[in-house]
């Protein structure tokens, strides 16, 4: 009897070995530093379509990025979510990821959307969805034309007009960083001074805070995020609906160097457990369904050029136009300026501004 249990367990542990990979490693565990209530439909679509169960741990970027450097090698995360190429390259240069070649995401996802080559060729993290960054002001009140570029913004003409969150938020890091690749340091150091003398109020809040401050009236002008403008368009309140709807919409730059475009995006943990589901999970994210649910759903624009989707709000936003010239240059070259960002920011006392 021994002999044939013995034999019995033996069979089942061969048995096991012999399964495809998927069937014994079913889960991956994705660290989401993004809160997006919209990433539901996408991750539930994504277990659908792979039979691979996700386990998520969401929290914001810095205390995703936090718990990787906490918990190190015994880190169960297999995939990193992130907004923005502040936390995407923040993530890279301390080494929480993992670079990976694949010819289908280089193929996919554009050069400038996506982390720098290393030696080996592969690449620590890839975009995923674009969002722009992009004025909205009250029309009636300002001129269209001191609002078409960044540098205007610093304008005595918009003096006490605007609203804009923290200095240090990834968004406005990335914004400050392009400023200063194409301006060089003294120009940028002189449209950030310029831009905290035309601050209405001290920075605080989120995107979708500096939208509410201008229909509030506490402020004419706001630099936000393109998704928060159509998130609020899309509210289940009529009122914020119609006033959101209300606002001009302004893509900076369109007669020079472009809008800014800032990207979420997703790499594999540097520890990841199960790489070859976290490698679907970012082949998924490239496909027509994972763009539409992960970009589209979210009220970003897909960063796979061959994928349009039909979004009312986006198509609101752009008007007359059939799309908007947006930044050329690649976002790891960006990201190299985010270091003199941060210090410029503390230098002029941008977050500490203060308004009566």
């Amino acid at each position: 009897m021994k002999k044939l249990v013995g034999a019995l367990v033996l069979a089942a542990v061969a048995a096991a070995m012999a399964l495809p990979a998927r069937a014994q490693n079913a889960t991956i565990d994705v660290y989401s530093g993004r809160g997006q209530t919209a990433d539901e439909a996408f991750f539930a679509d994504f277990v659908s379509t792979t039979s691979i169960e996700v386990n998520r741990t969401e929290n914001t970027g810095p205390a995703t990025l936090e718990a990787l450097r906490n918990e190190g090698a015994d880190s169960p995360a297999d995939v990193v979510l992130l907004d923005g190429i502040a936390l995407l390259a923040q993530a890279e240069a301390e080494g929480l990821l993992q670079p990976l070649r694949s010819d289908a995401l280089q193929a996919a996802v554009p050069a400038a959307l996506r982390a720098a080559p290393d030696g080996e060729g592969a690449t620590a993290w890839f975009g995923f969805a674009r969002n722009a960054r992009i004025v909205v002001y009250q029309g009636e009140q300002v001129d269209a034309a001191d609002v078409d570029s960044y540098l205007k913004l610093a304008s005595e003409r918009n003096r006490g007009k605007l609203c804009m969150a923290g200095a240090h938020t990834p968004a406005n890091l990335g914004l400050i960083a392009a400023v200063i690749e194409h301006e060089g340091s003294a120009g940028a150091r002189r449209w950030l001074s310029g831009v905290k003398a035309n601050l209405a109020r001290a920075p605080e809040g989120s995107d979708t805070d500096q939208i509410r401050a201008v229909l509030a009236g506490t402020c004419k002008i706001a630099l936000v995020g393109q998704a928060d403008l159509a998130r609020l368009m899309q509210s289940d309140v009529r009122s914020d609906r119609d006033a959101a709807r209300a606002l001009a919409v302004s893509f900076p730059n369109q007669g020079s160097w472009g809008t800014h475009v800032d990207v979420s995006g997703a790499a594999l943990a540097r520890h990841a457990k199960h790489p070859a589901q976290a490698r679907e999970f970012l082949h998924y994210l490239a496909s027509a369904q994972g763009q539409n649910l992960f970009a589209n759903g979210n009220n970003d624009w897909p960063v796979v050029r061959k994928f349009r989707f039909d979004n009312p709000e986006l198509k609101t936003l752009l008007g007359a136009r059939e799309d908007f010239k947006a930044d050329a240059t690649a976002l790891a070259r960006i990201a190299r300026q985010l270091g003199a960002a941060r210090q410029m920011a503390e230098q002029v006392g941008f977050d500490r501004s203060q308004r009566p």
